[in-house]
């Protein structure tokens, strides 16, 4: 696994020394983020709501839906005014089957965007079960 991971790191690093508009996919590998090689790759990067957004929706499509509510919980402060970041966190909530915490999550969510179709099927679902 750990070489695996190395290989994978040697080839961000490497595209990242090519081009350094890479560095904004990073977030979208931090499955990696036990991997001293990759703390270190990104511990002086500074990300914002979008690459936070992909590494978030990336953990969720893996099914690492503790890893996501770890970055959620350090982030959703300074970013509790976007809709989708309320939306992946209930998603988390729910796929980890606290349904009451999505719910809450999820009507954040369409406070903030009413037309956040995302969270509204998503609140319908669960309220619907």
């Amino acid at each position: 696994k750990n070489g695996k991971e190395d290989k994978a790191i040697d080839l961000l690093e490497n595209r990242i020394s090519k081009d350094s508009l890479f560095i904004h996919f990073l977030p979208t590998c931090y499955y990696l983020n036990t991997n001293e090689k990759y703390q270190e790759l990104i511990s002086n990067l500074d990300f914002g709501i979008h690459e936070w957004l992909e590494a978030i929706y990336s953990l969720l499509e893996f099914e690492k839906n503790e890893e996501a509510l770890q970055i959620l919980d350090k982030i959703l402060d300074k970013y509790s005014d976007s809709s989708y970041l309320n939306y992946l966190t209930g998603k988390a909530y729910e796929n980890l089957k606290m349904d009451k915490k999505a719910i809450g999550f999820y009507e954040v969510s369409i406070k903030l965007d009413n037309e956040n179709i995302d969270a509204r099927n998503a609140l319908d679902k669960l309220k619907n079960r």
